[in-house]
């Protein structure tokens, strides 16, 4: 199984289905392939106390505890503190979490700053997808004076399924950027923050390979398909859940050509009952897939 790094927002309030907080749940982790934890340790220049207050325990469960920070950009010297705050109590790596808010600005100042304390201390930062889109991001300092970047993939987006995201992600930073070490982070949950089923874990784990391990954002939004994924032991619910959307695949594949046959004219007594009763069939498997 490929190692997995899993980022976690509020230790104290986000929840998985039917277990808890994932301070409950550190065996059930080890269990499932996590190696790696990712704990939120600040927001702009204000410390969040739960990376201080839990890193020892994490370490002592056997992960590997890493910090990470979203930055703004407006006041670098003061963002500085989250992350050396983190470095202090051992963090073994840290991430620049830096989105809209950074367009237009030069991240240098933070983060030389955070340099200068330990130049072989890991950096990273954490962005969006495809740079090209993008343009007014600081991608070059970012890029040139971070270790690696570790871009925010969403496999599912709106009604688009991309199971390769990864690799597509992969293909833009290179294509922007040039050659530099990348790991992303998959976000494996819809518009509306519900986890994904198995289905789409699959082809996510499989594209991962290929950068040595699977991150993943975050704690309280894997899901019971995702858990079942990376325990390689899928549950019977979880078995059945898979039929389901399967039928509910085949359905939408075969609905469009049944039905647009059925508007020709000229089409054969014989040949319409056939394809009415296929498309009754395609009914039941809509009805009882999802």
């Amino acid at each position: 199984m490929i190692p997995v790094g899993l980022w976690v927002w509020n230790l104290l309030t986000d929840q998985e289905e039917g277990r808890g907080t994932l301070m409950d749940n550190l065996s059930f982790l080890h269990d499932h392939g996590v190696t790696r934890l990712y704990v939120k340790a600040g927001d702009g220049p204000t410390l969040w106390q739960q990376f201080a207050k839990s890193a020892d325990r994490l370490r002592a469960a056997g992960f590997e505890v890493w910090s990470w920070q979203y930055v703004y950009g407006a006041e670098q010297a003061k963002e500085v503190a989250p992350a050396l705050s983190a470095y202090l109590i051992g963090s073994e790596g840290h991430i620049l979490d830096a989105e809209t808010e950074f367009a237009g600005k030069d991240p240098t100042e933070l983060i030389s700053r955070i340099r200068e304390v330990d130049p072989s201390w890991p950096l990273w930062y954490s962005s969006f997808a495809f740079p090209e889109y993008h343009s007014g991001f600081p991608w070059d300092q970012f890029h040139e004076q971070c270790d690696g970047a570790m871009p925010q993939v969403f496999p599912a987006y709106g009604s688009l399924w991309r199971p390769d995201a990864g690799t597509q992600t992969a293909e833009s930073y290179a294509r922007r950027l040039g050659d530099g070490k990348l790991v992303p982070t998959w976000e494996m949950f819809d518009r509306q923050g519900a986890p994904l089923p198995s289905v789409w874990w699959e082809p996510a784990l499989a594209d991962a390979e290929q950068f040595g391990r699977l991150d993943v954002f975050r704690w309280g939004k894997v899901g019971p398909g995702g858990w079942a994924v990376l325990s390689e032991e899928p549950s019977h619910s979880e078995l059945q859940t898979r039929l389901d959307y399967l039928q509910g695949d085949v359905a939408a594949a075969i609905e469009g050509p049944i039905r647009s046959a059925l508007t020709y004219k000229s089409l054969p007594k014989r040949a319409r009952a056939g394809l009415g009763a296929a498309l009754d069939a395609v009914d039941t498997l809509k009805r009882e897939g999802r």
